[in-house]
């Protein structure tokens, strides 16, 4: 595998390291750098790796490339997948019968499925909501006192009834799935040790959008001294501080774990450097990054205009210039958070 100076010194540090890497600058090649490496701590032992990411995209992506770059085999010791996916195989599924209302099991609900909108409407009837508002239930989030993260429209009342309905038919949703691991792991502290004693190495990819709940899991694991931190993030690219996200936790558990963090990767191989200078211009890194791939001399200069909205921008610009270049709909994107 082909990897930059600053990459590969990252990817050989032993040690717990936390790893600032720009957008574009190959951080999924030096997690699987990483995973590369560790995988010769784990080989032929009873410990595994285990890689958290953010999304199912990137956990394909992962193995994809562990399987074209790794040895035949090596997918047996490593475990990748999302937070939640980590926390029901590890903890939930093992353990949920220590949890009085789910002592008898549980469905998981996603908010994609009929059931979840049918509970979620029935809950905004109840609270004289119009149906409309059945989106902000994608946004839902749980303090670790379990109090819920009041997000738009939904009171804490509503939130909390609707957690109650759900706990009643025996579902559990995506914010309880981490909210009910983390009350595990802090009653139960063998759970936290047989994960420590399970997984040698702990791959955090996305580590930005780690959420206060995450971190305690994370804490009990690390408290037990068996297991090292490889954490690649990046604050300017924290996108989920309305579930919880904060990005002075991924600081301060870097700090706590005294995880190196002099690992800057600032060379962006997607963008022009025109497109760089704008982005630095917006949100200025120290050292700034630099555009480093093939388009980096790319001489378009990016517009940049400011709305009072997001419906002007898109109707009365974006669209418009899209027209202008002849580029059809399907070939373009709009980026939001």
């Amino acid at each position: 595998m082909i990897l930059t100076d600053e990459q590969r010194v990252a990817a050989n540090y032993d040690g717990n390291t936390f790893i600032v890497a720009c957008p574009g600058s190959g951080k999924t090649r030096t997690l699987i750098a990483k995973m590369l490496r560790a995988l010769n701590d784990v080989r032929d032992t009873s410990r595994k790796i285990a890689c958290i990411t953010y999304t199912n995209s990137a956990v394909y992506e992962i193995e994809n490339r562990l399987k074209i770059f790794g040895k035949c085999g090596d997918d047996n010791y490593c475990d990748i997948s999302t937070i939640h996916s980590f926390c029901l195989v590890n903890i939930l599924f093992p353990f949920y019968w220590k949890i009085p209302k789910y002592h008898n099991g549980f469905t998981v609900l996603t908010i994609d499925s009929e059931e979840y909108k049918r509970i979620a409407r029935d809950c905004l009837a109840i609270f004289g909501l119009p149906n409309r508002f059945l989106d902000q239930f994608d946004n839902l989030y749980r303090n670790s006192d379990g109090t819920p993260l009041q997000t738009g429209v939904l009171s804490p009342d509503l939130v909390s009834y609707f957690w109650g309905k759900l706990e009643e038919l025996s579902y559990i949703d995506f914010p309880n799935i981490i909210y009910h691991s983390y009350k595990l792991v802090e009653n139960n502290p063998s759970i936290a040790h047989t994960l420590a004693c399970k997984y040698h190495w702990y791959l955090i990819d996305e580590f930005q959008d780690t959420t206060e709940l995450q971190v305690k899991i994370l804490q009990k694991i690390v408290s037990f001294g068996l297991s090292s931190f490889f954490l690649v993030g990046d604050p300017f690219q924290s996108i989920y501080g309305f579930a919880g996200a904060r990005t002075d936790l991924m600081n301060h558990f870097a700090q706590e774990i005294a995880a190196n963090t002099d690992f800057k990767i600032l060379g962006n191989f997607r963008s022009s450097q025109r497109i760089v200078s704008h982005a630095e211009r917006l949100s200025p890194r120290i050292p700034p990054m630099l555009a480093v791939g093939v388009d980096q001399a790319y001489q378009r200069e990016p517009i940049y205009i400011h709305t009072q909205t997001t419906y002007e921008a898109i109707v009365d610009y974006f669209l418009q210039e899209i027209d202008n270049l002849g580029i059809a709909y399907g070939e373009c994107a709009i980026l939001s958070p």
